[in-house]
């Protein structure tokens, strides 16, 4: 037996959260637990996305097959023994619960973004990034002139907007008290029965939608969180197409946990960063790449063919 072979496919195929769940151990607010291997009143425990867990408390740390080594007190192919012959029940993230608040003048707020849509023809960073007139008409991108910021209203409604300085890149959402609390950007789209792309960004959902696909963005990797209080068609799949970085994947495997039978892992940008970067670099590539995701969708999970 190469117990090296096996405990590289064990570690891939088990993750930290299961691991504790055998032991009816289960992270609480920031990924904390009481430590199970010294005496403690308060959680001291760290338990990390890469399967890994320290204690700050005694010290103990390690991987899977560290846990499960100090819990059983055995060596190392009993834990690989135990792992592989044991019942896990699956990780969900627990839910925060949710505070809103509603805007206290969404008129303004719509006064402010048509009137920066207005001036939209003073800028051409939308053009930069291959958004068309069409898209930028339709879903109402406009330029603050003062402060040289790039509009972007996340609904039809125009009651949320992000802006982001062309110089600076500085992003800025508007205060919760004048907006209320962000949603997601198109988060409507979640109540359609279709296939829906996650993203990370406001301009890499547009890149998606530019092209007629329903798309959403999480507005920062954070967003994620938010999934788990929005109303979602029951027959919607989410195909996840999260920035091709660590805090992306990190958000990406999260979502997965959450919802496990709606999730479709998709890495649209190929070797770029995200969506919008290989729209720019190569758009051929780019809707051949959303053509092929999601025809596959289609014929997978409603049974048909794309075209029809």
């Amino acid at each position: 037996m190469n117990n090296e072979f096996n405990a590289d496919e064990i570690k891939a195929r088990y993750t930290i959260y299961e691991i504790l769940s055998k032991y009816g151990l289960y992270p609480q607010r920031n990924n904390m637990i009481a430590c199970p291997f010294h005496n403690e009143k308060n959680a001291s425990m760290k338990i990390y996305d890469n399967n890994t867990f320290h204690c700050f408390g005694c010290g103990a740390d390690g991987d899977i097959f560290d846990f499960v080594q100090r819990m059983e007190n055995c060596d190392f192919i009993r834990a690989m023994e135990i792992i592989t012959n044991s019942t896990f029940q699956p990780y969900i993230p627990k839910k925060e619960p949710v505070k809103t608040k509603v805007a206290q003048n969404p008129q303004m707020l719509k006064n402010y973004i048509k009137k920066c849509h207005d001036n939209l023809s003073k800028t051409d960073y939308f053009y930069k990034r291959k958004l068309n007139k069409e898209t930028q008409e339709k879903f109402c991108l406009g330029y603050d002139e003062k402060y040289n910021s790039v509009v972007i209203p996340y609904n039809k409604e125009l009651t949320y907007y992000q802006s982001r300085n062309v110089e600076t890149k500085a992003f800025y959402k508007p205060n919760t008290d004048i907006a209320g609390t962000e949603p997601l950007f198109n988060q409507e789209a979640l109540k359609l029965a279709d296939c829906v792309f996650v993203v990370e960004s406001p301009i890499c959902a547009l890149s998606i939608m530019q092209y007629g696909y329903n798309a959403i963005a999480l507005c920062g990797v954070q967003g994620w969180k938010k999934l788990q209080n929005i109303e979602i068609n029951k027959d919607c799949k989410l195909i996840l197409c999260l920035d091709n970085d660590f805090e992306g994947k990190k958000a990406r495997d999260n979502i997965i946990n959450a919802f496990p039978e709606k999730s479709i892992a998709y890495n649209i940008a190929s070797e770029c960063k995200d969506a919008n970067e290989l729209l720019i670099k190569d758009e051929t590539r780019f809707v051949k790449n959303l053509y092929l995701i999601s025809t596959l969708v289609k014929k997978t999970y409603f049974g048909g063919n794309y075209e029809n």
